[in-house]
């Protein structure tokens, strides 16, 4: 499935496919086992760790975000300590490339998504809707309780408002 960031878990399968026929061709030129040069790796891993970082945070994030289906390609997402405010172009190992609204390209780190927050507007693009936030100033000292001449008022006033108002006043006691 395209929407999935499966790329980083192919590119890890990859790699060690390939670190582990590079093992094994090496020890059989070599004439020794595997576990030698195995044993021998050990004393590298902390150097490894340290150039593979990015990679290792990379692919355990884009874990994380496949299996809770936290981002697919085509979300719109807002990360607010980045720059990204668009659509997910691509998800890979090592970045998230979102096309903004203005058409500029944001490269993110896929553990800053893990590990920072992020809003997901895939929600809102399903349902169909759109919720759009508004200030209203209302004068406390303009509310008053509706009474029939005032609703006759209204009535008059807003004649669309008609049914909406006789269905209400039968609620009324």
């Amino acid at each position: 499935d395209k929407n999935h960031p499966l790329r980083g878990v192919l590119n890890v399968a990859k790699g060690v496919v390939w670190i582990v026929v590079t093992i094994v061709t090496i020890s059989s030129l070599l004439g020794k086992s595997p576990m030698v040069l195995l044993t021998g790796l050990g004393a590298f891993a902390a150097a490894l760790m340290l150039v593979f970082r990015d990679s290792i945070l990379g692919f355990v994030a884009g874990i994380q975000l496949l299996q809770n289906d936290m981002l697919r390609v085509g979300d719109w997402i807002v990360v607010p300590p980045t720059m990204a405010n668009g659509v997910v172009e691509d998800v890979s190992l090592t970045v998230v490339k979102v096309r903004n609204w203005d058409n500029t390209i944001v490269m993110v780190p896929p553990y800053t998504l893990v590990s920072t927050s992020f809003q997901n507007w895939r929600g809102m693009a399903e349902s169909g809707v759109r919720l759009i936030s508004k200030s209203v100033i209302v004068d406390n000292n303009s509310v008053r309780y509706c009474d029939s001449s005032f609703l006759e008022m209204i009535k008059g006033k807003y004649p669309q408002l008609t049914n909406f108002i006789g269905s209400t006043e039968r609620y009324q006691s």
